[in-house]
């Protein structure tokens, strides 16, 4: 005789297989209501997994395709429902998905100038720190060499700014611009990852479904 141990929603956790009359229908042992399956089962694992048990039939029957994750089975009405607070929940799951995305392709190279450029967290400081000491050799009047007016882009290529037409000062300058536009080209990026990023935020706090909560496609239009 196989006894199924329920839980609070009348799903299957437990089944035993045991002698006739050790545990009676209908009472609670461990927390858990036994009820008695007279037929065999071939696939246990499948059984727990697939079954619930009806109060209305007095019997086990299939149980349904569940829509979600964030759905729970209602023993009274015998169907998957969804509270607002998991509605809530996979909301917010999926605002720290657009928060990790925002924050990967604010992290991703940048095209700028025709280069393939790094403007990670790493990156920009080699940027800020670069402007601060160019800034300060400029109002100084204290140039540097003109083998430092370089920078190394993404695929390891060195652009120089050498033009020999020009003065130190000159290329200097022209460096010095560049490296503002990288600057601002990074900048301005990320403004505009944070505005894609706060609209997708308010699309997913209008809906109300959670099928279109789960369809919504956080990934286009970045």
């Amino acid at each position: 005789m196989m006894y199924v141990f329920l839980n609070s929603s009348n799903l299957p956790e437990i089944v035993s297989q045991s002698v006739r009359d050790a545990f009676v229908d209908g009472e609670v042992y461990d927390g858990r209501l036994c009820r008695i399956l007279t037929e065999s089962i071939q696939d246990i694992s499948s059984f727990m997994k697939n079954h619930y048990y009806s109060d209305t039939d007095k019997n086990f029957k299939l149980l349904p395709s569940k829509p979600s994750e964030y759905h729970t089975w209602e023993p009274l009405s015998e169907s998957w429902t969804i509270t607002v607070e998991n509605i809530n929940k996979s909301k917010e799951i999926i605002f720290s998905k657009i928060e990790q995305l925002r924050q990967e392709k604010e992290q991703s190279n940048i095209l700028y100038d025709g280069k393939n450029l790094q403007v990670n967290s790493e990156a920009q400081k080699n940027i800020t720190q670069k402007l601060a000491e160019l800034r300060n050799r400029l109002e100084l009047m204290e140039l540097p060499v003109v083998e430092s007016l370089f920078w190394k882009d993404a695929d390891n290529i060195i652009h120089t700014w050498n033009n020999l037409n020009k003065t130190l000062a000159q290329n200097t300058q022209d460096y010095f611009a560049w490296l503002q536009g990288l600057q601002i080209a990074a900048s301005t990026r990320g403004t505009i990852l944070y505005t894609v990023a706060w609209q997708k935020k308010a699309d997913i706090t209008a809906l109300i479904n959670i099928t279109d909560i789960l369809s919504y496609d956080i990934t286009s239009g970045w």
